[in-house]
């Protein structure tokens, strides 16, 4: 009987030395919950500013602008002094901190009697800001002007008696070189200018003389110093949409707009390393216009195939009713670009919204001023790592009798989900 006993016994410890490592191994492989980070979702939330404090009927000009450098957030934008609609100041807000300060008067010197036709800002990586604006008085003239913060005056980049009509100037500036550069509209001519930062502009560049129109024109750098630009260019009904960098603004020449039987307006440009990326309004006629965008992925030596982002707007002759976006890439190099835009003829204009990452389609388009009434117009867009800014002209929060009032309105994406963990199923081997 003890013989018996002592042989389950042994049996007994070997079956347990085979199995148990058995056992503890398949639990090992088996699956169990583990934490894990949840990804970020970013959004656009209903949320809205108002950040102009205009006081005036007819109080500002469109095409407010923005520049952004974490956590720097700039607003510019051509703001109504006197009692009287054609005498303007370029303004300015900044938030650096998340908390907007008060608006600022860039050139509180000019006499009130003449107009900023528009400004542009541009944020360094030291978190100075840089401006550029065009000022027109009645005789006719024009001048171009530069500033930046903690700048003891301002600086003239054109001269004051000029006759050409100086249009649409855009500012960049390329941190690796310390380089700020211009770009605007003189007749049927688009000009550029550098220079270092805290030093003098020299003779601007003819990048193109037109026999017929020249105009919109818009700038981006990358960090090495290269500048990008692009304008329209051609008879009103046929024009279309050219590119030229600085590394030989000759040789670098090309047209991105394919589609030569449709008007080309309003081009805007964003670059990412060697990523230059381009939309525009293509406008076929009355009622019927798009979004177009185009690309080049080695630095604007070839351009693929332009694509339709959007579908159908409205339009008629009458500003602000054609589209005019804007572009921004951040930093997962995922595209965004707004633009304001009309349903129909007659129905109040909309911001809207779409945006593509380098492996997916385009997303468009999400109405992002469906609660606020009235013309939305004019859109800017920038990014800070993933996060992404909108400013655009829209219309005031208060009773506004004659209907014919601007404010400067502005919203950011919310990033949910940062820092949140959640259990997922991991599998050992």
């Amino acid at each position: 009987m003890k013989r018996v006993r002592m042989v389950c016994i042994l049996v007994g410890s070997v079956l347990a030395a085979f199995l148990v490592p058995l056992a503890a191994r398949a639990w090992l492989a088996s699956p169990r919950p583990v934490e894990a980070p949840l990804k970020a979702i970013v959004i656009w939330p209903a949320d809205l500013q108002v950040i102009s404090d205009n006081v005036y009927t007819d109080s500002m000009q469109f095409y407010p602008a923005l520049a952004v450098v974490s956590p720097t957030v700039c607003v510019a934008w051509s703001r109504q002094v006197a009692d009287n609609a054609e005498y303007y100041d370029p303004y300015y807000k900044s938030s650096p901190a998340g908390m907007w300060r008060g608006q600022v008067n860039i050139d509180s010197t000019s006499p009130i009697t003449t107009e900023t036709t528009r400004v542009d800002v541009a944020v360094d990586g030291d978190e100075k800001l840089h401006f550029v604006w065009s000022e027109y008085t009645k005789t006719p003239s024009y001048t171009l002007y530069y500033s930046y913060t903690n700048a003891t005056g301002v600086e003239e980049i054109v001269p004051g008696g000029v006759g050409d009509e100086l249009l649409s100037p855009a500012i960049a500036v390329s941190d690796d070189d310390n380089q700020v550069h211009v770009v605007w509209s003189q007749e049927s001519s688009i000009k550029y200018v550098k220079k270092t930062i805290g030093g003098v502009f020299g003779s601007s560049t003819n990048i193109t003389s037109s026999t017929s129109m020249a105009i919109n024109s818009d700038i981006a750098v990358t960090g090495a110093g290269i500048a990008h630009v692009v304008w329209s260019e051609g008879n009103p009904g046929s024009a279309d949409i050219f590119y030229a960098n600085d590394s030989n603004w000759s040789s670098t020449l090309r047209k991105v707009s394919d589609d030569v039987s449709h008007d080309g307006r309003s081009p805007a440009i964003a670059v990412s390393g060697l990523n230059v990326y381009v939309v525009w309004t293509e406008w076929i006629g009355e009622g019927n216009q798009y979004i177009r965008f185009q690309q080049s992925t080695d630095g604007g030596s070839n351009w693929g195939d332009s694509v339709r982002i959007s579908g159908r707007f409205a339009a008629n002759e009458d500003s602000p009713t054609f589209l005019r976006p804007a572009i921004a890439v951040d930093s997962n190099e995922k595209i965004h670009v707004a633009f304001n835009g009309a349903g129909a003829t007659g129905d109040p204009e909309d911001i809207y919204y779409a945006s593509k990452t380098q492996i997916g389609s385009w997303q468009c388009c999400r109405n992002l001023t469906y609660n606020v009434d009235g013309n939305n117009t004019t859109p800017d867009i920038a990014t800070s790592g993933e996060d992404v800014h909108l400013v655009w002209a829209g219309p005031p929060p208060f009773l506004d009798p004659e209907g014919n009032d601007y404010e400067v309105y502005y919203k950011h994406t919310v990033t949910l989900g940062e820092g949140v963990y959640l259990p997922i199923i991991l599998k050992s081997y």
